[in-house]
């Protein structure tokens, strides 16, 4: 049933000054829908003065879209017909608008209905609120749906009350429903939340940061997760929920695993092969040594490697083959190869470096890779293989002592500068044997093999043959071993 009430009269100021004082507008008006009546703070809500609203029609003041529904809520209001609040958006002097909800009473005067008193409250600045709280909602929610980052609300249990996409799709269900089916307690009862540590640490500490952990899809298959969770409580403290993040780590987590297992077969290639690795980065001066590479050069592992260090270490003869890598690995190149000396304690030590350069895409030199071998056994053997090639030569020279080689496939002759000379061959790249064979003294040449071509005489394991040259008008005798 309709409540109608009869206000007080205007000049009643008892009433008048309650009025003037609450914190709402209050407002009359007469059948005709003007305004009769308003409180101070309806001119101090809107910016109108007295005769800018009293007498005039109260739905000027409303939108455009409000005023056909507020006269008819106005004749269902006075018919008893409509809810006691209705809300509807106001027009202030400045042209803006507020948004208030109103209550009001029909007027009753000697029986009859006069008009209608209401009290309006603006509710802009809630308006405003909610709109904000929806839209941020709107927000969190297109972030929470669209985040590749799995994001979920569990129990401490393991019930799943809310996740997102990602999630699912991390732990390969169909949908939330699946998942929720689910009993990841049960199912990772070793890993994840499952683990007791894990959830007594989160009960603990209320947050847990970059926790990686296995956890099981629903296919069986193992995953790595990265995980972050904040512990929810209740207002008596107890655990409620765990909010949780968690990033899928896997394809990281293969390639490290991946990463050390090439490392460890390069570790145990170099040291198998006595070579070091290093890289040193031109912008920032950093240099990097491998274990090997601190082998090579008879240091702690962890020494500061840099420039100094290396030359400190290098022969001092041969610091000059090293400081002009930079000019050689600048050019188009880029690679070098260099062999040179360390001097370590009372020994010297042979490396061979291998190197190269990487540009940047405005062809400035910013970093450099190597290979370090030592190559000090090969060295020494190559050494004194020199050695004993020199003393070879030199025993040919005072012996008088040529040597000479027959590719029997090409009949081309390669002979020592001694065995040139002793003919008197002029200097060329190629002998034939004919060149050798008219110089031997025409009594001995139809007795000597060479002479003859007799090929099997060479073929066999060894022969010795003595005889005689003759070289301008100079008999000399000779002795030919092969």
């Amino acid at each position: 049933m309709e409540h109608k009430y009869l206000p007080p009269t205007h000049e009643d100021s008892r009433w008048k000054k309650l009025i003037e004082h609450l914190p709402v507008m209050i407002f009359e008006s007469n059948l005709s829908n003007e305004i009769t009546y308003a409180s101070e703070n309806v001119f101090e809500t809107l910016g109108y003065s007295h005769d800018e609203l009293v007498g005039k029609k109260g739905v000027d003041l409303f939108h455009p879209a409000d005023r056909e529904r507020l006269l008819q809520n106005i004749w269902m209001k006075l018919e008893g017909k409509i809810p006691e609040n209705t809300k509807y958006s106001i027009r202030k002097k400045n042209g803006e608008y507020i948004v208030a909800t109103f209550r009001s009473v029909p007027v009753i005067k000697e029986g009859k209905t006069v008009g209608i008193i209401g009290a309006a409250f603006d509710i802009s600045d809630t308006e405003k609120l909610d709109k904000e709280l929806s839209d941020s909602e709107i927000r969190y929610r297109s972030l929470f749906e669209n985040a590749t980052l799995g994001i979920y609300r569990s129990t401490p249990d393991g019930k799943i009350i809310v996740a997102n996409t990602a999630l699912i799709r991390i732990f390969g269900y169909d949908s939330l429903e699946d998942l929720k089916k689910a009993s990841l307690e049960k199912q990772n009862e070793l890993t994840g939340f499952g683990q007791k540590s894990f959830k007594k640490r989160l009960e603990k500490e209320g947050k847990i940061i970059g926790l990686e952990t296995v956890w099981t899809r629903k296919d069986g298959t193992k995953i790595w997760l990265r995980e972050s969770a904040t512990l929810i409580k209740d207002e008596e403290g107890n655990p409620l929920y765990y909010d949780v993040v968690i990033e899928d780590i896997t394809f990281r987590k293969n390639t490290e695993a991946l990463i050390r297992k090439q490392q460890n077969l390069l570790n145990i290639s170099q040291q198998m092969a006595n070579m070091g690795s290093w890289e040193e980065d031109l912008i920032t001066g950093t240099t990097l040594w491998s274990r090997e590479e601190y082998d090579l050069f008879e240091l702690p592992e962890g020494t500061p490697a840099n420039e100094t260090l290396l030359f400190s270490k290098v022969h001092p003869e041969d610091s000059h083959l090293l400081q002009n890598r930079m000019e050689i690995l600048k050019s188009k190149a880029g690679k070098m190869e260099v062999e040179y000396r360390l001097l370590l304690k009372d020994k010297v030590k042979w490396i061979r470096s291998v190197m190269s350069s990487h540009a940047d895409e405005k062809g400035k030199v910013v970093q450099l890779y190597g290979i370090d071998m030592d190559i000090t056994t090969k060295k020494k053997q190559q050494l004194q293989l020199e050695r004993e090639s020199c003393m070879l030569k030199k025993s040919q020279e005072l012996g008088r002592i040529g040597t000479w080689e027959l590719n029997l496939k090409t009949k081309n002759v390669k002979a020592s500068e001694i065995l040139i000379d002793l003919l008197g061959l002029p200097r060329k790249e190629h002998y034939s044997l004919t060149d050798f064979t008219q110089r031997i003294h025409p009594d001995d040449i139809k007795e000597h093999g060479l002479a003859k071509e007799d090929w099997n005489l060479l073929k066999k394991d060894a022969f010795n043959s003595t005889y005689r040259l003759l070289i301008n008008g100079k008999v000399i005798w000779v002795n030919t071993v092969g």
